[in-house]
């Protein structure tokens, strides 16, 4: 074998060796040199792995062949297999993050059955929202304060929101009733009676998701109604749901100023101050107006502030109106703002469905009133073991007004709207007829008064005389609705007669009106459940 190795190693010396070269001139040719050759040398086997190493590389250069060029078409396939693992890989992640925000939106929902129910929202358009087929869908309103404030679980607003749908999306009916904070009720797990506003905190504070469970229970009780859905948000949800939508307009009917609003470090802002007229405001400045409590210009009250809030709700789904809830990117963009800001029961199609209800709704069709003392039903009151104010029943009322209050409600915004006054005169013989018809037909916020009519000529049909000129047609349909009465062409005719300031419409009752009057009455005597008392133990703030 050495022997071998070293013929073949001479052997490629021997083919390394220089060739003669010949060099042609314009005159004559001109042979290389040539050199002797290499003297004869003894190879060792040490001797032999140096020469090896020597030729080894120069050989390897003269077998070297020019490297194959793999196609175009090979280099792009490549690319595009590359491309659709990283696509693959983004929407795996993509989709373990848009899951994950889900669970922390969508009460209940585990990753997988928020994906599968999230996959309904394009698919689920002729699925109803509880509630539909019955008349109204109703969802509970609660805003916290969320981390970083004093008392983060109590719920600052308590908004029962209704909707009503119409043959069409526009003439479908959106009722929002204020509940005040302090009003007190009674909590599960045997903790009493405490005011309303602590129930969400207490349930929260037992177990995580409880909250809104209790509260939901709590004003079903309160209204008789059924409460499918609640929705939660806290102060910064709101405040980036309303930047998300590039801000709002909010028409501010009454100028204050607020010298004792937080700054969320344990003391005040500057005084902040609302001109009258429409604003735009961005998320900060729509909590404030939502929020302030210590308003001048009578804007100092819960009840205030309960307007106010239902104000910026209105004009958000003015604004969110314009977004496309079909579109995955806008959808993952509210995820991913609401993911720990925001809870709700709904799933990803109701959602969906009750956008399509509401977006279109006309303003006029939008009603919102307030649970407040003004309405007859509730009053302030201090408890006499604690020294807390509260807000219980008044004298001769009970759970039964607050039940036909709340049935009412689309009517009663209404006629808050329009803040009606309306005198109901008798034409007939019947004593107290125009008492109890006022006791029936009258409703919250409006003003009424009875009188006999001037002279005593009899109406054979209850005639309603419109001293405004059309201008608050609600007020006229629900009289007319409600008496099932004429609605007189030509005017009043005893103007002179009239109190100052004048009503805005005078109802005649005719000699067809003791039948319908009674059964009014007979229909609002069924219509209340049986009293009961609202509290008969201490109240805990």
């Amino acid at each position: 074998m050495f022997e071998e190795d070293t013929q073949s190693l001479r052997l490629d010396a021997i083919r390394l060796r220089r060739k003669p070269i010949e060099a042609k001139t314009a005159s004559r040719v001109v042979k290389a040199p040539t050199f002797p050759s290499p003297p004869e040398v003894q190879i060792t086997r040490e001797k032999f792995s140096d020469l090896k190493e020597l030729v080894a590389p120069t050989e390897k250069r003269l077998h070297q062949t020019r490297p194959r060029v793999k196609p175009f078409w090979m280099k792009k396939k490549l690319w595009l297999w590359i491309a659709a693992a990283a696509a693959i890989a983004g929407l795996a992640f993509g989709t373990y993050k848009f899951a994950q925000f889900g669970q922390k939106i969508f009460a209940g929902k585990s990753p997988l059955s928020f994906l599968a129910s999230f996959g309904q929202l394009f698919t689920s358009s002729d699925r109803k929202l509880a509630g539909e087929d019955k008349g109204a869908v109703n969802i509970l309103l609660l805003g916290i304060g969320g981390e970083g404030h004093d008392g983060a679980n109590l719920t600052d607003t308590i908004i029962l929101a209704s909707i009503k749908p119409g043959a069409t999306e526009a003439e479908a009916q959106i009722a929002l009733l204020s509940i005040p904070r302090d009003l007190v009720a009674k909590l599960p797990d045997n903790l009493g009676w405490r005011k309303i506003n602590s129930a969400y905190a207490y349930g929260e504070f037992k177990k995580p998701g409880l909250g809104a469970t209790w509260i939901t229970n709590i004003m079903q009780n309160l209204s008789g109604e059924a409460i499918p859905y609640y929705g939660v948000i806290d102060f910064s949800g709101f405040k980036q749901a309303i930047d998300d939508l590039g801000g709002i307009d909010v028409n501010v009917e009454r100028s204050f100023q607020d010298s004792a609003y937080p700054d969320y470090k344990g003391g005040y802002l500057p005084t902040i101050k609302f001109e009258t007229g429409l604003q735009h405001m961005n998320g900060e400045r729509a909590l404030q107006f939502a929020r302030s409590r210590h308003g001048t210009n009578g804007e100092g009250s819960d009840f205030a502030r309960s307007r106010r809030q239902q104000k910026i709700l209105v004009a958000t789904r003015d604004k969110a109106g314009k977004l496309k809830l079909s579109s995955l990117s806008t959808i993952s963009k509210l995820l991913n703002n609401f993911a720990d800001h925001f809870k709700t029961n709904l799933e990803p199609w109701g959602i969906k469905r009750l956008y399509d209800l509401i977006h279109n709704v006309k303003d006029e069709n939008i009603v919102s009133l307030s649970l407040d003392p003004t309405g007859g039903i509730i009053c302030n009151m201090i408890d006499e073991n604690t020294g807390a104010y509260i807000l219980s029943y008044c004298t001769g009322k009970s759970s039964a007004d607050l039940k036909t209050f709340i049935a009412d409600r689309f009517t009663l915004g209404v006629l808050f709207k329009e803040t009606p006054k309306v005198e109901f005169q008798n034409s007939t013989k019947v004593n107290g007829l125009a008492q109890k018809a006022e006791t029936v037909v009258g409703r919250y916020n409006m003003e009424t008064t009875t009188a006999n009519f001037p002279d005593s000529a009899v109406y054979s049909l209850t005639t309603i005389y419109d001293l405004t000129g059309g201008k608050k047609p609600r007020t006229l349909q629900y009289l007319t609705d409600t008496l099932g009465s004429y609605v007189a062409t030509g005017p009043y005719p005893h103007l002179d007669k009239l109190p100052e300031p004048k009503p805005d419409f005078v109802v005649v009752l005719g000699a067809d009106s003791p039948s319908k009057i009674e059964t009014l009455y007979q229909d609002m005597l069924k219509r209340k459940p049986a009293a009961e008392p609202f509290f008969s133990e201490p109240i805990t703030p």
